[in-house]
């Protein structure tokens, strides 16, 4: 990496481009007056003063008060830890201004959509894992891979399971499933050939109480997985009425068979 580039990062990081090349200054000759930094940074000599009191400011160097003041930076451990801290404190803020916003509304953006579309596999978990937390009654839910799922998928299932929930997993006939799930008399396992053989590039999909469902797609150049998803609306009753209908023509034809 090249000076340049560290500048870039830092400013990254919430350091001005003066703050920035100060410091990498500093850390590289050691300590120096503002006329030795402003000789081997694009810093005029007038601003070094400032910046290096800005920098003192945020907790990255120190001044030694002498004729002419000499600057020094800190350990490299203390500038990380309060670069650290300062994220820390920036992103509390914002989120906990955001979270206050999402509860004056009361969601109501959430409710008026019909149909949402998410993408990233852990993304998808953590809906799936979400809507499933608000299941009323019943749990369907299938997936390519049930030999190791996310641990917040397993909990959200075994927490549905210990309210009462009926859950069920649907998979392919020889599909391995987690142990975890297994050995968990609560949680059915269906399995049958003609499970996702209609379509190659699907990959998982959930119902919840026939009027929530979750269907995710692989595909496309990055091979990336995306959702579209509904809760308590028309267009989800109707979705999961018809998996439903296609569900139990398929029990009628195949049985349940043990893991």
């Amino acid at each position: 990496m090249s000076d340049n580039e560290a500048t870039e990062s830092l400013k990254k990081l919430g350091l001005s481009t003066y703050e920035a090349r100060v410091f990498i200054a500093l850390v590289e000759i050691g300590s120096g007056t503002a006329r030795e930094i402003a000789s081997v940074t694009e810093v005029p000599r007038s601003q070094v003063y400032t910046t290096a009191h800005d920098l003192e400011s945020r907790g990255f160097i120190s001044i030694q008060q002498s004729n002419p003041q000499v600057f020094q930076p800190v350990s490299l451990d203390e500038a990380k830890a309060q670069l650290e801290n300062r994220f820390e404190t920036q992103r509390d803020s914002v989120f906990d201004y955001l979270e206050s916003l999402e509860s004056a509304t009361g969601n109501e953006a959430e409710e008026n959509e019909d149909v949402w579309s998410i993408t990233g596999e852990t993304a998808i978990t953590e809906r799936i894992a979400k809507l499933a937390s608000e299941a009323n009654q019943t749990i369907l839910y299938g997936g390519p891979n049930l030999v190791d799922p996310s641990p917040d998928l397993v909990t959200a299932l075994e927490a549905a399971c210990e309210r009462g929930i009926d859950v069920t997993l649907l998979a392919k006939s020889g599909q391995t499933v987690d142990s975890s799930w297994l050995d968990n008399d609560t949680i059915d396992v269906f399995r049958s050939s003609q499970v996702n053989q209609s379509n190659e590039y699907a990959e998982r999909m959930l119902i919840v109480d026939l009027d929530v469902f979750l269907l995710s797609v692989r595909g496309g150049k990055a091979d990336e997985e995306t959702a579209v998803w509904s809760a308590r609306t028309t267009f989800a009753q109707i979705f999961c009425q018809l998996t439903i209908g296609n569900f139990e023509e398929i029990t009628t034809k195949t049985p349940i068979n043990s893991p």
